[in-house]
């Protein structure tokens, strides 16, 4: 019998058309951005030897195409754009247009194969995660609005800056609620959720949030977890020349959420708040003592996770 190749699946998603791009025939194709249209693609694609799909996180966009793969259990990896534009450079790929990006992921798929990892979403899961954005979208808007209360403009406008808030600090406590009643229904957050609770300055939104937007805790490295969450540290160092360390990439909600925690945490949790004054004392700048102190976070929650284990701080020290 005749070894069928392996195709890799790279689909350049907007808001209106799907470009996609089979490697390595050289397939290619582009249909609307349609519940209908997606069906029939997804039918397509779990009826071929596909190996996996891969398109990027696209603003929402990817939704339909990302839960119509996962009805169909089709192999896919929603994937940082961060990590293809890099992907591009080290490969040295100039074209920029709709086709070549869906090739430019069809390549990544194939070469980092290995390296995918594969969670699927429940219904439930799915819409606390979008609620949890939902919320930290008004949670800025709240914020911004706060900020023009006190900006010079103010005196003519603050009528009207006020009845905003007050409607947004309404849907946040409606939202928040919701939040509360999706989790009861995810059964498999539960161990987690109190788990979780038991570590002084973790909230009930830094846990939701956390376990809808990084579900792989608990299930995978460490270093793989701080990560995700776009804490770990790089050095710049080129022969005698060495640049302060910096963070960067990772899920920007759950770091957001996690930095808020933190600040909690370096007076309520006798761990880190030992952890962050000996840096502090050690010279190290607030905001470093800080990143370091969250990412001593993630390590303490994905360990616990693992082992199953509740907060003891004789254990975490």
């Amino acid at each position: 019998m005749e070894n069928l190749p392996k195709i890799y699946v790279g689909v350049d998603v907007s808001k209106k058309m799907l470009d996609i791009y089979y490697h390595p025939t050289g397939k290619k194709s582009s249909i609307e951005n349609t519940r209908n249209s997606v069906k029939r693609l997804a039918k397509e694609l779990s009826q071929s030897n596909i190996e996996v799909v891969v398109f990027e996180a696209s603003g929402g966009y990817e939704a339909l195409l990302k839960k119509t793969l996962e009805a169909k259990e089709v192999k896919f990896w929603w994937v940082n754009p961060q990590r293809i534009s890099h992907f591009r450079l080290a490969e040295g790929i100039q074209a920029k247009s709709d086709t070549s990006d869906a090739r430019v992921l069809a390549l990544f798929g194939e070469q980092h194969q290995s390296r995918y990892e594969s969670y699927k979403h429940s219904p439930e899961e799915e819409k606390l995660r979008d609620l949890v954005i939902r919320r930290c979208d008004l949670v800025k808007m709240l914020i911004a609005e706060k900020s023009r209360l006190k900006g010079p403009s103010a005196k003519n406008s603050a009528k009207s800056i006020k009845k905003i808030l007050v409607a947004f600090e309404k849907e946040i406590k409606r939202i928040e609620q919701d939040i509360a009643a999706t989790t009861k229904q995810i059964t498999s957050f539960e161990p987690k959720a109190k788990i979780l609770q038991s570590i002084p300055g973790v909230g009930q939104i830094t846990i939701f949030s956390i376990l809808s937007t990084v579900p792989e805790l608990g299930s995978i490295k460490s270093k793989a977890a701080c990560a995700l969450f776009g804490v770990v540290p790089y050095t710049r160092r080129s022969g005698t020349y060495k640049g302060k360390e910096f963070i960067k990439g990772g899920r920007p909600l759950p770091r957001r959420v996690l930095y808020m925690a933190i600040l909690t945490a370096v007076f309520y949790n006798p761990v880190l708040k030992k952890f962050y004054q000996r840096l502090i004392a050690a010279g190290k700048k607030p905001k470093v003592a800080l990143i370091a102190a969250m990412r001593k976070m993630v390590i303490i929650i994905n360990t616990l996770l693992q082992k199953k284990e509740m907060w003891n701080p004789v254990i975490q020290n």
